[in-house]
């Protein structure tokens, strides 16, 4: 490695003799030197510690005669690291808990992006104590409002590498916790001073009989404190924070970042977690309470998309007013609150949560007919779906029989994270995503042989793919609430090569209910060699057609919050 680039291990310890040569031993791989730091361990631990440092050469020992804290610990190991030329500290708890092959991905990332916090994400198995669970749950909450963020996902897991020069700085000028409040208060002080946090999934095990320094009374009145300090001066740190996000929005207009694939959808997949988290523990009493505060993150810091959802209400309303239609009034916050919503109801949904006849039902009779009465063939079909609504609620109708589509998400760039939210929430239901680069011959043999099965596969056809050099050969244009609006034409391509019939789908909120609604599309899409392109593009603008009509009924239902006309790339 580069001396730019000098990474340590620094391993607090106190009292866990019995598991620290384990945690060294998952390290050795890595050929780092290892800084251990006895935070007044008893008689026991002392004596396996000098025989550890006495017998392996990568190890340093450093040692507090009383117990200051894990907090403590680390700083006093930082302070070694740096005198002694570190540039990164990987922090690694001393107990086992941690999956040390996650080292090598940490310290990867932290070479690449040197200036920026890495930091491992849990994903806990069933060993995790539910009170634990729930009281990590609570900080996320203090800390996105401390923030104003969502971009720290988990600020309690003490496995990470640190930028060792920044973040002395801030041990060194300003108050931090030093037990088990450090960890958080340190990744939020350094997150406020303008550095970037970067999150590593990594499994997280409670070992039965496991030693544990958590003390519930007394640090959860630190952990209590801690919050209340940073919320007491978070205010002063908001602008910087604000001045930071708007910046990181100044895009200029052709640049191909705008594209929708690289808005990140909000830290959605993160908040999805945290809301699915508050509905397991209360139900939708309880999400609705917390929902509206998280609503009120996006819709203050959603600046782009704010613009976006004001410019698609105007314009359905142009529209609804072209054809008599009553006018809508706008509020973006409505809006907002129902995206919020239905995170919920697709993970609800992919969960088995939904109920067919109290959560879900169907829109009409040629809808439950379409979904549920078997086809003459035995075949599937391809379903035509959007972002507007809750396509997902379709899952409910296993409870009785009915199809269940085989998800294709076509642009893969959101797919793997979707695909790991889900295996923590619905593994089952992961298997059902289908994550793909392109729409070719392969995608499709595969998709054949669900089609076989007389599974349906559902693929959303209302973003255009990002490839640039490609989008004209990928894209048709249609009229969409009265102006030009690019749309994919992969899925009408799918179509034809899988020879069976395509439907459309929308599953939008009614009340207390999501009602389906389904109608035939084609039974066979036709590409004849010569017409092609004029094919396409009277397929195109016939699920235009479909798509206005539900966009027109159901305005707050639609979810594409970006410049779905993409005329800020024009401008």
């Amino acid at each position: 490695m580069s001396e730019a680039f000098r990474p340590v291990v620094i391993i607090p310890c106190r009292n866990h003799g019995l598991t620290v040569e384990k945690v060294l031993d998952g390290l050795k791989t890595l050929g780092l030197s290892v800084i251990v730091v006895d935070d007044g361990s008893d008689a026991v631990t002392r004596e396996a510690l000098d025989a550890l440092a006495s017998r392996r050469a990568e190890m340093t020992l450093l040692r507090h005669d009383v117990n200051r804290g894990k907090g403590a610990a680390f700083t006093t190991g930082l302070d070694y690291a740096a005198k002694a030329g570190y540039t990164h500290a990987l922090q690694v708890d001393a107990d086992g808990q941690h999956d040390l092959a996650d080292a090598s991905t940490l310290l990867s990332g932290a070479q690449a992006q040197p200036e920026a916090l890495w930091s491992a994400r849990p994903l806990y198995d069933e060993s995790v104590p539910k009170k634990r669970l729930i009281g990590r749950y609570v900080t996320h909450v203090w800390v996105w409002i401390e923030t104003l963020s969502f971009e720290i996902v988990d600020s309690m897991c003490g496995y990470r590498v640190y930028p060792i020069a920044p973040t002395l700085s801030i041990l060194k000028t300003k108050h931090v916790g030093q037990f088990m409040d450090f960890d958080t208060e340190i990744m939020v002080r350094l997150y406020w001073q303008g550095l970037r946090v970067r999150f590593v999934p990594s499994r997280v095990i409670y070992p039965e009989g496991g030693y544990s320094n958590f003390r519930m009374w007394e640090d959860n009145v630190r952990i209590s404190k801690m919050h209340t300090r940073l919320f007491i001066e978070s205010p002063l740190w908001w602008p910087a924070r604000l001045k930071r996000f708007f910046r990181r929005k100044s895009i200029a207009p052709n640049d191909t970042s705008t594209h929708w694939m690289k808005v990140k959808e909000r830290r959605g997949f993160s908040g999805m977690k945290f809301l699915w988290q508050l509905y397991r523990l209360g139900g939708r009493p309880l999400f609705s309470l917390i929902g509206w505060p998280v609503t009120g993150v996006f819709y203050l810091t959603g600046t782009t998309a704010k613009k976006a959802s004001r410019r698609f209400i105007t314009r359905v309303n142009e529209e609804r007013s072209r054809r008599g239609m009553p006018i809508e009034t706008y509020s973006g916050l409505l809006h907002f609150k129902a995206f919020t919503e239905s995170m919920l109801d697709r993970l609800a949904a992919w969960a088995g949560d939904l109920t067919l006849g109290k959560d879900v039902d169907f829109a009409d009779e040629e809808s439950r007919q379409l979904l549920c009465e078997p086809p003459a063939d035995g075949r599937g079909k391809l379903v035509l779906v959007s972002h507007l609504g809750v396509a997902e609620a379709t899952r409910a109708l296993a409870q009785h029989d009915c199809a269940v589509p085989v998800w294709a998400l076509v642009y893969d760039e959101h797919a793997p994270r979707f695909k790991a939210m889900l295996e923590e929430v619905a593994p089952d239901a992961s298997r059902h995503v289908i994550a793909v680069n392109h729409l070719g011959v392969d995608t499709a043999a595969r998709l054949e042989e669900a089609i076989a099965r007389g599974e349906w596969v559902a693929i959303a056809t209302d973003r255009r793919p990002n490839d640039q050099s490609s989008r004209a050969s990928r894209t048709a244009t249609a009229t969409f609430l009265g102006h030009e609006a690019p749309f994919p034409v992969g899925p009408f391509v799918l179509a034809n090569l899988l020879k069976c019939d395509v439907v459309t789908l929308f599953a939008v909120r009614e009340g207390q209910k999501l009602l389906i609604s389904c109608r035939p599309f084609a039974s066979e899409v036709s590409l004849p060699r010569r017409t092609r392109d004029e094919a396409l593009q009277a397929y195109v603008a016939r699920w235009a057609e479909t798509l206005e009509a539900q966009a027109l009924a159901h305005p707050y239902q639609w979810f594409n919050f970006y410049d779905f006309w993409h005329e800020d790339e024009k401008a």
